[in-house]
């Protein structure tokens, strides 16, 4: 201790006050961090008000049996505005419905707990679903302060309008593709009845959705004739719908009920991929997915069942990506972000999808807790080097339950080394900085059980060993 003392002694007042400045600097910087965070936790740990819930049930007796391609009214108070020169007898009250044809915008109000007022819309789709039965629609419900821009003009969009039934008349085969050269995926006896949604360009092939939402081809020729196959639609190669691509936008958080957050749940039908375009971005589902703003140009997609593919990421169940957007809210494709685990508070914020009523939906959500999710779905961050010096190290571990803090002689070649965990105590922290040999190492942890817990070592002689501080503020 005293050959310490003596080298400590000997530094210069230069480089020791330098060192004291940067080492309380660290310290402000991370209670700092500290304090913005946990009010945040606080908040998530907020209970929503009970009409909150209350009120998605209801829409579940007002919104029911909605169709295709049809907006509902669900919960007040919401906002529209139609497209010009349509006109509809009202839409100003739950249980209205209208056409997505006729929708150019539709707002929902933000939570106002004093006026027991929050705003829910439930749409119904088709997406690039075929014309088949009806209950496969893409669902989406808008919630909180949010708002949809539909980008299908009335103009644009194709309907593939009433099914045409049509007799089979000998026993032929149904194909992939309106031609003889088409892969034989099926086939059908004399006598089988059948509905027909599209003709081909040269009226020869007519289209058979199916159950399970693809479709097949069989020759005119081969069926009954009937007027109304003059009337379909022909093929397009990309089908194009009402909300099939449209501009999102919600406000960030609430300071009541982080649960009635402005966000847009979205569900297809089970086990068939539709695809959208939200804000210009290429996404598709498989799945269930939820649409929130984590800032005011950074939108996050996060997927509650099934799969969900962002611009060709893959983000799987219990997992989420952001994405972010011009000064016009149209998104940066090459700004999607890495696959991460959602955490408990951004599962709580989709809490209530849990509550949509099953009458609503093709299949109720449930939530997966974060322990039960697959370790190895998203791997740990990687350290990045220039010339063999740590620059910096992000690890997303949600079984970490504490933070461990590197002693000072890990800090090497002159650099800043960074360590970040979320885990079950929180988040943690992990700077480390050497100048000279001289170094400090500080750590802290924010959350959890373990309150507000920092840790500084302190090595003022560069031998490797020093003052170890550790503080606990609020811990249980």
């Amino acid at each position: 201790m005293r050959i310490k003392t003596v080298v400590a002694q000997s530094l210069s007042r230069k480089f020791f006050t330098m060192r004291l400045l940067l080492i309380g600097t660290f310290i402000m910087i991370f209670v700092g961090i500290g304090l913005a965070i946990q009010p945040t936790q606080a908040q998530n740990e907020e209970v929503c008000p009970a009409f909150v819930e209350q009120a998605i049930i209801e829409v579940g007796d007002l919104c029911e049996n909605l169709g295709r391609n049809v907006a509902c009214y669900g919960h007040n108070d919401v906002e529209s505005t139609l497209y010009q020169g349509v006109s509809v007898s009202r839409f100003d009250a739950p249980a209205d419905r209208i056409e997505l044809t006729s929708l150019n915008t539709i707002r929902t109000a933000p939570l106002n707990e004093s006026l027991g007022r929050w705003g829910i819309a439930l749409l119904s789709a088709q997406a690039n679903l075929p014309g088949t039965v009806p209950g496969q629609n893409v669902v989406m419900m808008l919630v909180g302060d949010a708002s949809l821009e539909n980008q299908i003009t009335p103009d644009q969009h194709i309907s593939t309008g009433s099914l045409v039934t049509v007799e089979v008349e000998l026993p032929t085969n149904l194909r992939d593709q309106p031609s003889i050269t088409g892969n034989i995926v099926g086939s059908v006896e004399a006598g089988t009845r059948l509905s027909a949604d599209m003709i081909s360009e040269d009226q020869t092939w007519i289209r058979i959705p199916q159950p399970a939402g693809d479709v097949v081809w069989i020759s005119r020729d081969l069926v009954s004739e009937n007027s109304g196959l003059n009337q379909l639609p022909h093929p397009s190669p990309t089908q194009i719908s009402p909300m099939q691509s449209f501009y999102f936008n919600a406000g960030i958080g609430q300071s009541t009920c982080a649960e009635a957050s402005g966000t847009l749940f979205i569900q297809g039908p089970n086990n068939i991929r539709v695809d959208l375009q939200v804000n210009g971005v290429d996404i598709s589902i498989g799945s269930t997915i939820a649409l929130s703003f984590v800032s005011p140009t950074q939108m996050q997609v996060a997927t509650l069942s099934g799969t969900g593919y962002v611009v060709g990421t893959t983000v799987p169940a219990g997992h989420a990506v952001t994405i972010d957007l011009d000064s016009n809210h149209i998104g940066i494709p090459e700004s999607v972000s890495v696959v991460q685990r959602m955490d408990d508070a951004t599962i709580a914020r989709y809490g209530l999808s849990e509550a949509i009523p099953e009458n609503l939906l093709h299949y109720q959500i449930q939530l997966q807790p974060i322990t039960e999710l697959v370790s190895n779905d998203v791997p740990d961050g990687n350290v990045s080097t220039i010339n063999g010096v740590v620059t910096s190290t992000i690890n997303t571990v949600p079984s970490v339950v504490n933070t461990t803090v590197g002693t000072v002689n890990n800090v090497t070649g002159g650099m800043v080394q960074t360590g970040v965990n979320v885990g079950n105590s929180g988040i943690g922290v992990d700077v480390g900085v050497n100048v000279g040999g001289i170094g400090a190492d500080v750590g802290l942890d924010v959350g959890g059980d373990e309150g507000l817990n920092l840790n500084l070592n302190l090595d003022l002689d560069g031998d490797g060993d020093g003052l170890n501080l550790n503080l606990n503020l609020f811990g249980r």
